[in-house]
Order: structure tokens, then sequence, then C-alpha cells
């Protein structure tokens, strides 16, 4: 639901853009079942990975795959 993820947004505000699927197609295709849901996906349109929920213990981890992601041609 929108109101949910305004409510999460307004804690951790993001430093990408969010967009919001109100149909929830988006949700169905990639079987998301947890909020947030973080899908990285290389240049190549390839699933890198998924992390459901937020724990503040996996921020580091994430960001360095994002990091290696974005330097990756």
């Amino acid at each position: 639901k929108q109101e949910a993820a305004q409510a999460f947004l307004a804690d951790y505000t993001p430093r990408f853009a969010v967009a919001f699927d109100p149909t929830g197609m988006v949700a169905d295709a990639y079987h998301v079942w947890t909020m947030p849901s973080s899908y990285l996906i290389d240049r190549k349109g390839h699933l890198h990975s998924v992390h459901r929920g937020f724990f503040d213990a996996d921020k580091a981890r994430i960001e360095e795959q994002i990091k290696q992601l974005l330097t990756e041609e």
C-alpha cells in the first residue's frame, strides 16, 4: 500500500528514485511479499540479488553490491 511505503520513506530517505506501482503488477511479477523489497539488476538486465526487509546491519553490504554493479560494464 502506498501509505505504508510513504511512512517508511519518511524515516529512511533514499538517495535514489522510488516508483510506486498502483496496479501491483510489478509486485506480482517479482513475487514481492515483503516490504520493503529491493532488487539489484545489472546493466544487462539480469537479476543480481534480492533483499527483503530492511536491516541496518545489511546496509554496508548492500551498498558495496550497488557500487560493484555500477563499476561493471
